[in-house]
């Protein structure tokens, strides 16, 4: 019963009981029992018949190492062993005896970089973006435009998504769900096309062409999401505009790589209220005035929660979110920690508070457990920018002193991670942390956008308990060897790598 498994299931002790039972003649027993049992044998535990053979039960039986069983002692047995198995179903439920607890097993999908462009135009080819000139280009110019032109109105490799190869793509991934489907969709980043700004025209002022790309960012990502929620109606989509945590990249912003940083204990931050506010009515966001009095708090009392996740996205572009019995979302605003960020005034050493945050959620996680026994609930920290070095000039993505702080913090808490997800290098792949007692590598998904000559694709990752396992990769390529696509290259032998209708 200690161990969860009652007498009547101990089958190495049993099995041991039934070999003596066949040394002794027909109608007597083996004596069990320590150092005093007849026949003297020795050690704690042991069987005082431990040496006797077949051939010896006669023997074993007049030296007193057999004996009848009294009708007491038989009734006593039966009343034992249907109290511990009482005991047992009590214990583990029914059905359950000497049964281990299942823990749940599902997948779910992972979809990055999606860089939608509204203005794609396959009759204009990657020198231009796949977008028409400025009237002012001249017709010299518009020409030139055409002619590496590939016309396929899914995509080219140089040019971001179109949204013809954004529903492929979801589509695909839809009919590439497992029986039972995906338990939950996650969008990490980078929903919206390169140099939004570019795109913005007529304005009459900076300050307008400020107010009409934040609108036009903010558009594009409602498009990205319903798309994501007309393919998986039935699933839980964690992507943001309704106080779930959002996983935003550098294109998501109204200024590449930019944003003004604020006190999270202070109040909300303007941007994130905006994406809130202006979201898809999942959750209705709280008037302004209201929002303004929520502050994130890093309270040191004994019932503090990370899962305040409005609070912690209207602050600080973050936040947890229970999935499971055995896993929680952990969705980092990474952006922050870019070697490219654009710091609008005084450099943070805790941008947003994040770190600080980050902290006492993995020490609650640490001390949280889970109700149905299979062990302590484990984090997805998912995040934009990898804090590792890029795939084209191995240059750092996050500044040192956040690369080192957030390492410091995995490897402190590494019992309670169950896997590191990022994405922003349009590239397949992961990275070995170096020592710091971290064994969870960083992995780094590609990217549904060709502009960096990759083939679109998304993962599926399966789950078991509070572990994270990636089992796929898939590319989404009919429609597009027109567009002269590299081949989908997996990043390491365990992922499944496979062309999927579009």
């Amino acid at each position: 019963l200690v161990f969860g498994r009652p007498a009547c299931a101990a089958m190495h002790y049993q099995g041991y009981v039934e070999r003596l039972h066949g040394m002794c003649p027909d109608g007597y027993q083996p004596l069990l029992g320590g150092p005093g049992a007849a026949g003297g044998a020795s050690g704690s535990g042991t069987m005082s018949a431990c040496g006797a053979a077949r051939g010896e039960g006669l023997e074993a039986a007049s030296q007193g190492r057999c004996r009848r069983p009294p009708a007491s002692s038989i009734l006593l047995g039966v009343l034992v062993v249907a109290l511990a198995c009482t005991l047992a179903e009590f214990a583990v439920g029914p059905g359950r005896i000497g049964a281990e607890i299942e823990p749940k097993v599902g997948y779910f999908l992972q979809i990055a970089d999606v860089h939608l462009d509204p203005w794609y135009d396959a009759s204009f080819g990657k020198s231009c973006y796949c977008n028409a000139p400025g009237s002012d280009a001249g017709a010299d110019a518009e020409e030139a435009c055409k002619r590496d032109a590939t016309g396929n109105a899914f995509g080219q490799a140089g040019c971001d998504s179109p949204p013809a190869l954004m529903r492929a793509a979801f589509r695909a991934a839809a009919e590439a769900a497992p029986p039972g489907g995906y338990d939950w969709v996650m969008l990490t980043g980078d929903y919206v096309r390169h140099s939004v700004s570019q795109r913005v025209h007529g304005a009459s002022s900076p300050a307008e062409t400020v107010a009409t790309t934040k609108e036009a960012v903010r558009d594009i990502v409602r498009q990205v999401v319903r798309t994501a929620q007309e393919f998986f109606p039935e699933t839980a989509l964690h992507h943001g505009l309704g106080y779930e945590p959002l996983v935003l990249g550098n294109n998501d912003f109204a200024r590449d790589y930019g944003e003004l940083v604020t006190d999270p204990t202070k109040g909300v931050n303007p941007w994130f209220y905006s994406l809130a506010a202006t979201g898809l009515s999942v959750v209705d966001a709280p008037p302004l005035d209201v929002a303004k009095s929520l502050k994130l708090s890093l309270s040191s009392s004994s019932n503090w929660s990370p899962l305040d996740e409005q609070t912690t996205f209207l602050t600080g572009g973050y936040g947890m979110r229970k999935l499971s019995d055995g896993l929680y979302l952990v969705s980092l605003n990474t952006v922050v920690y870019s070697t490219h960020f654009s710091w609008e005034g005084e450099r943070h050493k805790d941008p947003f508070a994040q770190f600080h945050w980050l902290e006492k959620a993995l020490q609650w996680l640490r001390h949280a457990q889970v109700a149905d026994g299979i062990g302590k609930p484990k984090a997805l920290i998912t995040g934009h920018i990898p804090p590792t070095l890029d795939n084209y000039h191995f240059a750092p993505l996050w500044s040192e002193e956040f690369v080192d702080r957030y390492m410091d913090l995995v490897a402190m808490y590494d019992d309670v991670v169950a896997a590191q997800m990022f994405a922003h290098t349009h590239c397949d792949t992961f990275r070995l942390v170096p020592s710091r007692n971290s064994t969870h590598p960083i992995f780094i998904s590609s990217a549904l956008s060709p502009v960096y000559e990759n083939n679109p694709s998304f993962r599926v990752w399966r789950y078991r308990g509070s572990e994270a396992f990636l089992a796929k990769t898939v590319c989404s390529m009919q429609h597009m060897h027109e567009a002269g696509y590299s081949a989908c290259i997996p990043s390491s032998g365990v992922i499944e790598t496979r062309t999927a209708h579009v």
